[in-house]
C-alpha cells in the first residue's frame, strides 16, 4: 500500500470510529443482518442512522443508493463496528445477491428503479433457486416461466428457500424456453410474493427454526421489465449471483467468527475448564481455524484492491470457511462439555451459540454450493486435473 492510500485509509478509520461513537444505538442485536421488512426499534434506529450516513449496501456505487466503497474501505468499516460492539446491517438477499446481478446485467434503467428500494427497505428479497430434484444441478429447474406479452406466469416449487416467511419479493430462476439447451432456456425474473399465488410452506428444522421453507408458484404473475439479463440469459445472471454468495464476507466473516469463539472461551473460563490440556487443545484448533478464514480472506481482499478479477480461488475461500465453521462447532460443543447437552430453559427451542455453531456448520458446507462441487471445481480448476 502506498503513503497515500494508507494515509486515506488512516484518515477514514478515524472518521468511522468518531461516528460510530456518537451515533450507537444500544440494545442492538448481535446479528445484524436483515432478512425482513420487521425490525425492533433499536435495529430500526440504528438502521435509519445508517442510511442517512450512506452507509448502507456499502459496496454499491453511490448513484443507485450504496456508498461506493472499495474492498479495503469496507474491510476497515467492518472492523471498527466489530471492534465497537455494533452490527453492520447487511440487507439480506437484496444486498447480498440481487443487488450485484442487478448491477451487473441489469439495463440503466432496472438499476436506478429497483435498487433504491432494496436500501430503503422497500423490497425484502428471497431466492428462488433449489428445487427438490435441482439443487447442486441447478440447471436442472423445472419451474416454468411462460411469457405472454409484458409479463410471464409462474408455476413450479423451490425449496430451502430462506427466509421466504419475510419476503417480499423472489428473485426465481425459471425455464422461459422449454426447447432450448438444459443451460440456455433460463430466466432470472423478480416475483412479488404478496397477493400473486404465492404459498409458502416453513421447514421446521431440528432446533424448533424455521428459517427455510417450500415455496409454492401457482400461476404467479411477473413483469418481462423485471427480467434481469433478459429472456434466456438467466444462467449467466446466476453465475454472478453464486458467484457472490460464494465470495460475500472476505472482509468480515471471521469477525463473526471470532464473536463466537469469544462467547465460548467465556464460559469455557467460568465452568474453570480453562486449565483443561484437551480444553485448551481444541479451543486452539478452533482459533487456528479462525486465523486461517482470516489470512484466506485477506488475501482476496488484495486481489480485489488489485483490481484482479475473481477467479477459482474463491472457491477455496468458500470450502474453507463453510469446513472451518463446521468443525468449529464439534470444537464447542465438546469443549463446553455437559452443558453442550442442554438447551436454555423456556417453551421455545433457544439455542446456545455453540449448538447454533454446530447447527448452522453443517448447512453451510451445503448452500453456496457444496463442499464436493468446490473440490471438484479446485480439482479441474486450479490443479488441472481430469473430470474423472
Amino acid at each position: 500500500m502506498n503513503p497515500d492510500e494508507e494515509r486515506r485509509l488512516t484518515e477514514f478509520r478515524a472518521t468511522v470510529r468518531r461516528w460510530v461513537a456518537e451515533n450507537r444505538v444500544e440494545g442492538l442485536p448481535k446479528d445484524g443482518d436483515v432478512w425482513t421488512r420487521e425490525v425492533g426499534p433499536e435495529m430500526a434506529e440504528w438502521l435509519e442512522r445508517l442510511r442517512r450516513r450512506g452507509w448502507l449496501c456499502l459496496h454499491w456505487p453511490v448513484e443507485y443508493g450504496g456508498a461506493g466503497m472499495g474492498p479495503l474501505e469496507l474491510a476497515v468499516l467492518d472492523e471498527e463496528f466489530a471492534v465497537a460492539g455494533v452490527p453492520r446491517p447487511m440487507l439480506g438477499f437484496g444486498e447480498a445477491l440481487v443487488g450485484p446481478a442487478i448491477i451487473a446485467h441489469g439495463t440503466e434503467e432496472q438499476r436506478r428503479r429497483l435498487l433504491p428500494r432494496i436500501v430503503s427497505r422497500e423490497d425484502v428479497y428471497c431466492q428462488g433457486f433449489s428445487e427438490p430434484d435441482a439443487g447442486s444441478d441447478l440447471a436442472g429447474v423445472r419451474t416454468r416461466g411462460v411469457v405472454d406479452g409484458d409479463t410471464l406466469t409462474i408455476t413450479g416449487q423451490k425449496t430451502w428457500t430462506s427466509e421466504a416467511h419475510g419476503a417480499d419479493m423472489c428473485f426465481v430462476l425459471c425455464r422461459t424456453d422449454p426447447d432450448a439447451p438444459k443451460h440456455k432456456g433460463l430466466s432470472f425474473v423478480l416475483v412479488p410474493m404478496t397477493g400473486n399465488g404465492v404459498e409458502v410452506r416453513p421447514i421446521r428444522q431440528m432446533d424448533g427454526r424455521r428459517d427455510y421453507s417450500e415455496v409454492y408458484f401457482d400461476g404467479s404473475r411477473a413483469q418481462v421489465a423485471d427480467v434481469i439479463g433478459g429472456l434466456g440469459n438467466g444462467w449467466k445472471v446466476t453465475m454472478t449471483t453464486l458467484g457472490a454468495e460464494r465470495s460475500m464476507g472476505y472482509a468480515f466473516r471471521h469477525f463473526e467468527f471470532l464473536s463466537e469463539f469469544r462467547e465460548v472461551l467465556e464460559v469455557v473460563r467460568k465452568d474453570g475448564r480453562d486449565g483443561d490440556p484437551l480444553v485448551r487443545q481444541g479451543m486452539a484448533e478452533a482459533y487456528t481455524l479462525l486465523e486461517a478464514v482470516r489470512f484466506l480472506g485477506r488475501s482476496e481482499l488484495d486481489r480485489l484492491t488489485a483490481s484482479e478479477p475473481e477467479g477459482p480461488e474463491m472457491i477455496m475461500y468458500k470450502l474453507l470457511w463453510s469446513e472451518a465453521h463446521r468443525r468449529m462447532g464439534e470444537i464447542y460443543m465438546d469443549v463446553v462439555g455437559p452443558r453442550a447437552a442442554l438447551r436454555p430453559p423456556g417453551e421455545d427451542y433457544t439455542v446456545d451459540t455453540w449448538h447454533d455453531v454446530l447447527f448452522k456448520g453443517q448447512a453451510e458446507t451445503i448452500y453456496a454450493g457444496t463442499s464436493e462441487i468446490q473440490r471438484n471445481i479446485i480439482a479441474e480448476r486450479l490443479l488441472g486435473l481430469p473430470r474423472r
